[in-house]
């Protein structure tokens, strides 16, 4: 079974060698008060149409454990009937190059999206809410109010600013998507333009007896001195200096399975790898439409100058802060327009298109109306 986070997806071929008949497909919404199924039927072409479906739920046990692909955690507490695959365990049937390090043309960003602090806080990539340009950035970067290169933002602080990565043209760029602070909840990342190798998976450490949350993964070192519920980790590093630069230990760079979708657990990372050579800004999120709409999201700016030339009279768009309203609207003048009259007689007209620009008490008339010696009158013989 898939185990499928909000804004994610699963490709999937099926070899339909099973005898013809109708087989179940099932689901449920995970929620600890009220699990909610969803079902659905696979039906074979040839099928009969009296039967009844013909398909029962795996019966798991500890001898041969159901596998679930995709949990956010390593394995189930308690449940030893149930086996967890992280998506690190996958391997790609497809030949693929997978973007290798070379000095002087790598890149290497933490990004930790959390909402953390011992309070509450805004929902931040490295304790930076994502503030949504005014403008186009594409067109008009050099419009963006408040980029967060000019914001100030600093030590165990929130700010509020437009965060841009800068990334250059055919570099190979390894990302580490970290999940630590104090909400313990995993978060669904997506990456636009460009699908990801997903190299590695890092979790917390659990209890393997109770499967208890223990403490946030000890490969990733946040500065400063800060209590893990009270630490923003907005400056990380690899705690083992010898994993810089491309070398860290146990990366998959054979057959590693590509998405541009990732669980990024509680605790824990993922390290992914790119190479920069689709240029445009690009947006990294949270598919929780809370989290991106409160500010977890980034702007990577690749390759910025092989980006071709804004067309000449492109249309450019602004938004309205700190302008006068009346300069850019002025009050129409009202529309005047002539009453329709209502009298208990039939008007007077010239043609007959006046007797329908008037009504009157008596408007009973289940024919034509025509204007008839200057007066309205219902043409009964129509």
């Amino acid at each position: 079974s898939y185990w499928v986070h909000p804004g994610e997806r699963f490709d999937f071929l099926l070899e339909a060698t099973a005898r013809r008949g109708k087989y179940m497909i099932r689901g449920v919404a995970e929620d600890a008060i009220n699990p909610i199924p969803a079902e659905a039927v696979l039906h074979y072409l040839g099928a009969r149409p009296d039967v009844d479906i013909n398909s029962e739920r795996s019966q798991c046990n500890e001898t041969e454990p159901c596998t679930v692909l995709n949990c956010p955690f390593q394995f189930y507490r308690n449940n030893p009937k149930l086996r967890c695959l992280a998506i690190e365990e996958l391997v790609s049937d497809v030949s693929n190059v997978i973007p290798e390090y070379q000095e002087s043309h790598f890149q290497e960003f933490f990004l930790n999206f959390a909402i953390p602090g011992a309070e509450t806080y805004p929902a931040t990539v490295n304790n930076v809410q994502f503030l949504q340009p005014t403008v186009s950035a594409l067109s008009q970067p050099n419009e963006i109010v408040k980029p967060c290169s000019k914001s100030g933002c600093k030590g165990n602080e929130t700010c509020t600013c437009t965060n841009i990565l800068d990334v250059i043209h055919n570099n190979t760029v390894q990302f580490v998507f970290m999940n630590m602070g104090k909400r313990q909840t995993s978060h669904t990342i997506s990456m636009h333009g460009h699908s990801f190798y997903v190299l590695k998976m890092g979790f917390a450490n659990y209890n393997e007896t109770t499967g208890e949350y223990i403490s946030q993964n000890e490969d990733i070192k946040c500065e400063g001195n800060a209590t893990e519920d009270e630490a923003f980790c907005n400056k990380p590093s690899w705690t083992n200096p010898e994993w810089r630069n491309g070398n860290v230990s146990g990366l998959n760079l054979v057959d590693p399975p590509q998405k541009d979708t990732v669980v990024v657990p509680y605790g824990g990372y993922v390290v992914l790898r790119i190479k920069a050579d689709n240029p445009g800004f690009w947006m990294i999120k949270s598919n929780s439409l809370p989290e991106s709409l409160n500010g977890m999201a980034v702007l990577m700016n690749e390759s910025f100058s092989y980006l071709p030339d804004v067309p000449k009279n492109f249309p450019t768009c602004r938004n309205f802060e700190g302008i006068d309203p009346d300069v850019l609207w002025t009050t129409p003048e009202p529309v005047t327009t002539t009453p329709i009259p209502t009298t208990t007689e039939p008007p007077t007209c010239v043609t007959s298109g006046d007797c329908h620009r008037h009504t009157w008490n008596n408007d009973n008339c289940l024919h034509k109306w025509e204007c008839i010696n200057g007066i309205c009158h219902c043409n009964s013989s129509t």
